[in-house]
């Protein structure tokens, strides 16, 4: 009996052993996708030298800084904090880059901004120009018209016909004239 129990808690302790390495790999797993999604610097205490042992350095590429201990990914405290440390730098890069650019397209739509307003004032000044030279042109369309009226009325057409008639007019004159110059009476 005491050998069931024993068996039974070592298959559940089995069981709790196995769930906890795959949520590791899970871990792992997840963790790596961010380093390379993210290109995130992982600042630690391991370095891998040229005949892959570790060895004290500064940083570490992410696998061998989570695989340097062993093959069976564990991930100690250390390495987790420099991996959220990591992670909180490069949110803060991000997040710098993106009020940068914020900044920037507000800088850039302020200037567009007024760039319109002064083509709306320049638009404006032109109309009313127009407007000011229309109203001038009609005024001096109504001048000439009026000139041309007066002209036409004042200087009606002379007929041959009357200048004809005037010239037997004034020579009827000119013969009285005469006719009472010479008679003297």
């Amino acid at each position: 009996k005491k050998t069931n129990e024993l068996n039974s808690v070592r298959g559940k302790l089995d069981a709790e052993q196995e769930a906890h390495t795959a949520t590791l790999r899970k871990r792992f797993t997840l963790m790596e996708e961010i380093y390379r999604r993210h290109k995130i610097e992982i600042e630690c205490g391991i370095t891998q030298d040229d005949d892959d042992g570790l060895t004290q350095g500064t940083t570490a590429t992410f696998s061998t800084m989570l695989t340097g201990h062993t093959n069976d990914c564990t991930i100690t405290s250390e390495d987790m904090s420099a991996f959220t440390r990591a992670l909180d730098e490069r949110e803060k890069d991000i997040m710098r880059r993106v009020d940068e650019a914020r900044r920037r397209h507000r800088d850039e739509d302020d200037t567009i901004q007024k760039e319109i307003s002064d083509l709306q004032a320049k638009k404006s000044a032109v109309e009313i120009d127009r407007k000011r030279t229309e109203a001038a042109k009609d005024d001096a369309r109504r001048e000439l018209q009026n000139i041309s009226t007066q002209s036409s009325s004042a200087y009606n057409r002379v007929k041959k016909s009357d200048v004809d008639e005037a010239k037997r007019t004034a020579a009827e004159l000119a013969k009285s004239r005469d006719e009472l110059n010479n008679n003297v009476r």
